[in-house]
C-alpha cells in the first residue's frame, strides 16, 4: 500500500510538509476531564498513526491469513498500543483522579455496543460464546489490558511537569468522544430505517458535528496540529479507497456509490469539518 502514501504525498505536498513540521510538545498536568479527554485523544492519535503505518507495511505484515501469538490480531494490537498510550497520559496528566472517568466511559461503549454484539452473535450461532461478561471482560481485553499496563507506565514515570493544555491531544478527543455521543443515536435510529442513503446521511451528519466539536477546540492550536489530527481522524478508513475505486461498477447509480463510499465519505467529512471550524473560529476572533 506504499503506492496509496505516495500518491497522496505527490497530491497534497504542502500538507505532508506542515506535518513534518509537527512537533510533540511535553505533556502538561490538567483538570481530571481534560485528562481524560487527552486521553481518549491519545488513544485516537496512536490508532491513526498505527493504520497510516500499516498502509506502508509490505503484505507479509498486513496477510490476514498470518497467525500473531495468543490469537491477536492487528486491529486487537493497535487497540492495545493506542490503550496503553491513552492510560499513560491520563494518570500523568489527570493523575488517579482522571482514572473513573476513563473506565466508566470505557465501560459505556462496551454496555453500549452489547447488544449490536448479542444479536450478531445469536445470528452467527454462537449461542455458547453469546454472553455479556464474557464480551465485556475478554472481548474487549485488549483495551483493558492496553489501559491497565498504561497506567501503571504512567503512575510509575509520574505526573507531568507543569500545569497546563495538551490542546492537540483535547482535540482528537473531543472528536472521538462526540462522535461516539453522535454515533450511538444515530445507529439506533438507522436500525429502523429502510433507506440506506438516508442511512449514510446521519452518519455523515454525526461525523460533521464531531469534527466541528474537535475544530472549536483546536482553535487555538497550530495550522499543523490540527491538520494532523484532520488526518488521523480519516486513516482508519485510507485503506478501504483503493478496493472501492476498483470494485465501482459500469453505469453505477449515484444513489449505490453514494452508499458504497459511505464508510469513506463520513471520516473524511468529519476531518474537513473540523479543519472548516476551526478555521472560521479563529476568523471570527480576528474581526
Amino acid at each position: 500500500m506504499n503506492y496509496v502514501l505516495d500518491g497522496l504525498r505527490t497530491e497534497f505536498p504542502s500538507a505532508f510538509g506542515a506535518l513534518a513540521r509537527v512537533r510533540v510538545a511535553p505533556l502538561k498536568r490538567e483538570s481530571p476531564f481534560w485528562a481524560f479527554l487527552s486521553a481518549n485523544g491519545a488513544a485516537l492519535v496512536v490508532s491513526g498513526i498505527l493504520h497510516l503505518a500499516l498502509l506502508a507495511a509490505p503484505r507479509s505484515v498486513t496477510d490476514p491469513v498470518i497467525r500473531w501469538p495468543f490469537g491477536a490480531t492487528l486491529a486487537s494490537m493497535i487497540t492495545f498500543v493506542a490503550s496503553m498510550v491513552a492510560g499513560a497520559v491520563l494518570v500523568r496528566a489527570g493523575g488517579m483522579r482522571a482514572i473513573p472517568l476513563y473506565i466508566g466511559f470505557a465501560l459505556l461503549e462496551a454496555l453500549v455496543s452489547l447488544p449490536s454484539f448479542l444479536l450478531f452473535c445469536g445470528h452467527a450461532g454462537g449461542d455458547g460464546a453469546c454472553n455479556a461478561v464474557i464480551y465485556i471482560a475478554a472481548g474487549r481485553a485488549p483495551e483493558w489490558l492496553g489501559a491497565a499496563v498504561g497506567i501503571l507506565a504512567g503512575l510509575r514515570l509520574g505526573q507531568a511537569m507543569g500545569d497546563g493544555t495538551n490542546l492537540t491531544l483535547r482535540g482528537a478527543g473531543a472528536f472521538g468522544v462526540a462522535q461516539f455521543a453522535l454515533l450511538v443515536p444515530v445507529s439506533y435510529i438507522s436500525q429502523s430505517l429502510a433507506d440506506q442513503q438516508l442511512q449514510v446521511a446521519l452518519f455523515l451528519i454525526a461525523y460533521s458535528l464531531a469534527g466541528v466539536t474537535a475544530g472549536l477546540v483546536l482553535r487555538d492550536a497550530r495550522s499543523a496540529a490540527a491538520l494532523l489530527v484532520a488526518l488521523l481522524v480519516v486513516a482508519p478508513t485510507l485503506g478501504l479507497s483503493i478496493p472501492l475505486l476498483r470494485n465501482g461498477l459500469p453505469n453505477e447509480p449515484i444513489e449505490m456509490t453514494f452508499t458504497r463510499f459511505g464508510g469513506l465519505l463520513a471520516p473524511a467529512l468529519g476531518g474537513v469539518s473540523l479543519l472548516g471550524a476551526r478555521f472560521l473560529a479563529r476568523r471570527r476572533r480576528t474581526v
